[in-house]
């Protein structure tokens, strides 16, 4: 793998699942995993290099993908 970021959702109903790896050197899996399972009312963690965590809100995953987009163009 190259430097990027890579989010892995598994949706089953109205449960998701996530899975982060980095290795990107100003970005955290952790920071990433926190947003993502904060915003599905769940929680989640790790370390800088890979984290995961899981949540029940899905009608927030186009927010989600949205912001982590924004995150890793520096927007």
């Amino acid at each position: 793998m190259g430097n990027g970021l890579i989010l892995i959702a598994n949706v089953k109903g109205d449960q998701v699942s996530f899975i982060a790896r980095n290795n990107i050197e100003d970005k955290s899996a952790q920071e990433v995993i926190r947003f993502v399972t904060s915003s599905l009312n769940g929680n989640g963690g790790g370390s800088k290099t890979f984290a995961q965590g899981g949540g029940k809100n899905t009608d927030a995953l186009e927010k989600i993908y949205t912001h982590i987009e924004k995150v890793l163009n520096n927007e």
